[in-house]
């Protein structure tokens, strides 16, 4: 009998919109990582401005445009849209 392999997460997912972008993108990553988000290297705040990244994507949510940021954090490229995709590879 062979033992079954877990597939490897999609890098493309549907956001919560009701947790902060930033958020997702530590959980994300952490998860990917296998340690607690707190542990991940380096801190968010030291590659994006979080409150920057919610407003931006807040003002697009309102259906005025749409916006998509991307950047790379703890070795992954993180791509966040407005339309509530995330992608993380």
């Amino acid at each position: 009998m062979r033992a079954r392999q877990s597939p490897e997460p999609s890098p493309r997912a549907e956001r919560n919109l009701s947790n902060p972008t930033w958020s997702a993108v530590v959980e994300t990553v952490a998860a990917r990582e296998g340690v607690h988000p707190t542990d991940l290297e380096p801190q968010l705040y030291e590659v994006v401005d979080p409150d920057a990244l919610e407003t931006l994507l807040a003002t697009a949510a309102t259906g005025q445009s749409s916006v998509t940021v991307a950047f790379e954090y703890a070795g992954y490229d993180v791509v966040v849209a407005s339309d509530g995709t995330m992608t993380v590879e």
